[in-house]
């Protein structure tokens, strides 16, 4: 979970700062820069498509 804020929403740098250290922490491969053109529902799963690429990530 991401840790709490002092006041309100947390701020951009926040966020950015806690998906890093999740993506470091369980060592995703990330893909950067990528336009993602949708994100579709199917059995079991999602299927985001993209320019050049689509995937299936896993489990929902």
């Amino acid at each position: 979970m991401m840790p709490p804020v002092e006041d309100g929403y947390p701020t951009r740098d926040h966020v950015v700062d806690y998906l890093a250290r999740y993506e470091d922490r369980y060592q995703l491969a990330v893909q950067r820069p990528v336009r993602v053109n949708s994100v579709e529902r199917i059995p079991g799963a999602l299927r985001v498509r993209a320019e050049h690429e689509h995937w299936a990530p896993g489990r929902w």
